[in-house]
């Protein structure tokens, strides 16, 4: 029975597109529920683009202890900057539909964001791991180079 059943089932699925919801019984209101995410965007991307440009304007601030937080600000324009668009194009333009491609190059973006970011925060600790057991050597340990 269950061959034949196997036999009879020639559903062909083509994936060229997938087709983003949104969120589901909010349809009327999404452009409300764009307003914070929209805000909440734009405010990240002003901190963090304000931290790079007075870190890099700043010659007092390319210490060893300020360049994590000019690559944290990096991977967080990055993640928001690989997620948000997307959802706003589905809030205001109703735009719905992602290709396969396109789905995959936000996924590539959102984990090598992510990983990055895990790394960072890691070398973070490990500079103040150094900084706490060995206080005396932290100079000679940490450094640009």
């Amino acid at each position: 029975m269950n061959h034949l059943m196997a036999v009879f089932n020639l559903t062909h699925f083509d994936a060229s597109a997938f087709f983003l919801m949104g969120i589901p019984d909010l349809e009327a209101a999404h452009d409300w529920i764009s307003v914070p995410f929209s805000i909440f965007y734009f405010m990240g991307l002003l901190g963090n683009f304000t931290l790079l440009y007075f870190i890099g304007k700043e010659q007092t601030l390319h210490k060893m202890m300020y360049l994590p937080l000019s690559m944290l600000a990096l991977t967080e324009i990055g993640t928001s900057t690989s997620v948000v668009p997307n959802a706003m194009c589905i809030f205001w333009f109703n735009l719905k539909g992602i290709t396969v491609g396109g789905c995959l190059t936000q996924m590539f973006f959102i984990h090598v964001a992510s990983v990055t970011h895990s790394a960072i925060l890691m070398t973070m600790a490990f500079d103040r791991c150094v900084a706490i057991c060995n206080p005396l050597r932290y100079a000679t340990v940490i450094t640009n180079a």
